[in-house]
């Protein structure tokens, strides 16, 4: 993808979050939650982000939007750097760039009715203050993710998670953004409901020609929303490729394992599939391997290169990126 055509632009972001020690608050080392991701998402596009807890994928978000500064790095939206913009500059830009948050449960204030939660983000930005309009947008947000407007007046706990998650959306959407961060939103609900959710989703991102990073742990659940996908492993990206292509074709060591771990509907597919077991833990983003951060549970480390040499990006062709010293 040119730089030209795409919408938000990661470019090399790093978040180092400080450890302190002892009364005088010592710094005496750092957690390298993200360290040296770049990535892209088009216009009308979305782009998948998975990885297991801890890989720094909701820290990638949390810095897209702002949320905390980045230690380094760039992240351009339609051309402007983010992390350049403060003050009220910053709060104009947030129109564009909405959140859906995981937990549907603490994400809504549960001390403020439905209709006063879906159009808050209005009155913040100042972008209406008419009632009449104000319910009218409300409403109208309600009935694009296919909730009855007569639970405007409801609260939070009044509502079942998959309406909770439904609020969150309707949240985001009632701004009309351009990009929306999908922090593993369906991770919190039921099968059936995560794919009544997936399926609202798909259906506002062709109204609106909305783009989405689609952030998750659910392989599954990334590969049917996403039109690209990226895995994260320990802070940083090990593979980039478009959905059915990495799906199909995994490279890295521990995107094979990722995909080995998805279940198949078909019982004969699955009894007969290998599952590829990694050893060991996920290392300590406080102190990371030299190297290759994956070489402890990879079976296919080389001594002398995977435990010293950290692995540049390779380009496949077709949009097929890996970092793994296999493809040197």
């Amino acid at each position: 993808m040119s730089n030209n055509s795409a919408l938000l632009h990661v470019q090399d972001l790093r978040m180092y979050y400080p450890v302190y020690k002892g009364v005088l608050r010592k710094k005496v080392a750092e957690v390298k939650a993200v360290d040296g991701v770049s990535l892209q998402v088009g216009k009308g596009e979305t782009l998948g982000l998975v990885g297991e807890s801890g890989s720094g994928k909701s820290t990638v978000a949390k810095c897209v939007v702002r949320l905390v500064a980045p230690t380094a790095g760039r992240v351009l939206f339609d051309g402007t750097d983010l992390c350049q913009v403060d003050g009220e500059r910053l709060r104009q830009y947030r129109k564009h760039i909405q959140m859906i948050f995981q937990d549907p449960y603490t994400s809504l204030d549960p001390l403020m009715k439905v209709g006063d939660i879906v159009v808050e983000p209005l009155l913040v930005l100042g972008i209406l203050r008419d009632r009449k309009q104000l319910k009218a947008e409300a409403e109208r947000a309600l009935e694009l993710v296919e909730l009855n407007p007569n639970k405007l007046g409801r609260y939070p706990h009044e509502l079942s998670g998959g309406q909770r998650q439904r609020v969150a959306i309707a949240r985001a959407i009632v701004l009309k953004p351009h990009l929306i961060i999908c922090d593993e939103p369906v991770s919190a609900l039921d099968v059936f409901t995560q794919s009544r959710i997936v399926e609202i989703l798909l259906a506002l991102q062709e109204q609106f020609s909305l783009s989405y990073l689609f952030i998750s742990h659910d392989l599954a659940a990334v590969r049917f929303m996403s039109d690209r996908i990226a895995v994260m492993y320990l802070g940083g990206l090990v593979e980039l490729a478009e959905s059915q292509e990495l799906c199909a074709h995994p490279l890295h060591p521990y995107t094979q394992a990722l995909i080995s771990a998805v279940p198949v509907a078909n019982p004969e597919v699955e009894s007969s599939r290998q599952r590829i077991v990694l050893p060991g833990e996920v290392p300590s983003p406080l102190n990371p391997p030299p190297g290759c951060k994956f070489n402890p549970r990879c079976n296919y480390r080389k001594p002398g290169t995977c435990d010293r040499e950290e692995p540049r990006e390779i380009d496949l062709g077709s949009g097929h990126f890996v970092r793994c010293h296999q493809y040197a």
